[in-house]
């Protein structure tokens, strides 16, 4: 009997979480319920919508729209959408998104509601808004500049570049390359990686000397730069640099080698749009 009792306190917390867990605002709402089930269109609540230019518009459904199917005057018609009526409190409308956004320019350009708020029909809880990120706009804006977006002036900077970013940029450029490069080309990293700038870390003043050893350990952070081995083969050749073993009598004896360690000759002499190298004399 103690443990069921136990059992019904827990469920009853369980119960009570999972129905204010939704209500940061005290607000009870289902966007799957409404687009979803009963395929109500997104301009019939977000009514101004279709003529919204800037983001920072207030595009959010007021109770007298919602008045128009619910029964909003009743403390039956209340609990529907707030828990606790006496605690009700708005929905805080979006204040910090890109004043520049035009919603009607998208809709003129039949651009769905569902292609940049992607999840928000799925959702069965009030949670915080569903806005695109700069990620998701580059799917259809490619190489538009900063400020058909931003304002002028606006600090464009990342929260994660503060502080010591620069000495530790390298570490999370390797995880999410591409998140850099929403901002930043490849030839924007070498402007510092590169030539003569003798500050640099990644590549130190006797690079060109002992990078042979990182690279049989680190091959991967190689290739985050110079993407395929064509690099290493074409400055190799230019420089008339050849591995230790390729010496006098090397052409003779060069098939037991590659006998047993195919893959070193293949880091250098290895087209894979092309014909093998070796037939090139077989």
């Amino acid at each position: 009997m103690r443990y069921l009792l136990l059992l019904a306190v827990l469920l009853t917390i369980i119960a009570a979480i999972t129905l204010s867990s939704p209500t940061r605002y005290n607000l009870i709402f289902s966007h799957n319920l409404h687009s979803i089930q009963l395929k109500i269109n997104c301009d019939d609540c977000h009514v101004k919508i279709t003529g919204s230019m800037f983001g920072v518009d207030n595009n959010l459904p007021s109770m007298e729209l919602c008045a128009e199917c619910h029964d909003v005057q009743t403390e039956t018609g209340c609990i529907y959408c707030h828990p606790y009526p006496g605690e009700a409190r708005i929905y805080p409308r979006i204040t910090k998104y890109h004043p520049s956004f035009n919603h009607k320019a998208h809709i003129h350009n039949d651009v769905g509601c569902d292609i940049c708020h992607s999840e928000i029909a799925k959702q069965t809880q009030v949670s915080a808004a569903e806005l695109p990120s700069m990620a998701d706009c580059f799917f259809c804006h490619v190489n538009w500049d900063c400020e058909k977006c931003h304002l002028k002036g606006e600090n464009l900077l990342p929260a994660s570049h503060e502080s010591d970013w620069k000495r530790i940029h390298g570490g999370e450029a390797r995880l999410r390359q591409e998140d850099c490069r929403l901002c930043h080309s490849d030839e924007y990293c070498q402007e510092c990686h590169q030539g003569d700038n003798l500050g640099r870390k990644t590549h130190p003043l006797n690079w060109k000397y002992n990078h042979g050893v990182y690279l049989t350990s680190q091959e991967e952070e190689c290739f985050i730069c110079h993407e395929d081995n064509s690099y290493c083969v074409d400055c190799h050749t230019q420089m008339n640099r050849k591995p230790r073993s390729h010496r006098a009598g090397w052409l003779e004896n060069h098939g037991e080698s590659a006998s047993y360690n195919m893959e070193s000759c293949l880091s250098c002499h290895d087209d894979a749009a092309g014909t093998p190298v070796c037939q090139d004399c077989h």
